[in-house]
């Protein structure tokens, strides 16, 4: 069994009695919040806390054995919609009072820059080019968030410098007509 051209991994007995329960909890909370009340449904006797911390254990190794896609599609968050979200944070815009002499008033909408910054972080974190804030892994991703703009800074002088010795490869003396 497996999900498109996907084999399932080996799952415990307990893995796959979590994930029933996690996937049929209702109404649908945070992954912590889900985790505890799934692990509650299979252990009712455990202490608020003892769910809280095992559910998130069994969710985090669910994750890690390649489960968090599945999960996430049947919480109704599939790819689709977490592009969307991620698309309209992108063009995310706020309302703006704007003041002018004579006490004049009016609001316009302008980009909303911390919004938009912190979508493309997100996008840019998904794609594995930046490495998550606080996160101690960051073999796992190619590189931090200043090496990425350094990049992006260094290939515009990189193509800068390209286009000025184009333009100097053209450039003809008038005075002697040579090249």
């Amino acid at each position: 069994m497996g999900i498109g051209n996907q084999a399932l991994p080996e799952l415990t007995e307990t893995e796959i009695r979590f994930l029933l329960a996690y996937t049929g909890t209702e109404p649908k909370h945070a992954g912590p919040r889900s985790a505890a009340k799934a692990y509650q449904c299979l252990y009712p006797d455990a202490s608020p806390f003892s769910a809280h911390m095992q559910g998130k254990l069994l969710l985090s190794r669910l994750k890690a054995k390649g489960l968090l896609t599945l999960i996430l599609e049947t919480q109704g968050a599939g790819i689709s919609i977490a592009t969307d979200v991620i698309r309209a944070g992108l063009r995310a815009e706020v309302i703006k009072r704007i003041e002018y002499p004579g006490g004049i008033w009016d609001y316009a909408s302008v980009p909303d820059h911390r919004t938009r910054h912190s979508f493309a972080r997100t996008a840019l974190e998904l794609h594995n080019v930046l490495s998550p804030e606080g996160s101690n892994s960051a073999d796992a991703f190619r590189m931090t968030f200043a090496e990425a703009v350094a990049q992006q800074n260094e290939e515009k002088v990189s193509e800068r410098k390209k286009a000025l010795e184009a333009e100097e490869a053209n450039y003809t003396d008038i005075s002697t007509g040579e090249q």
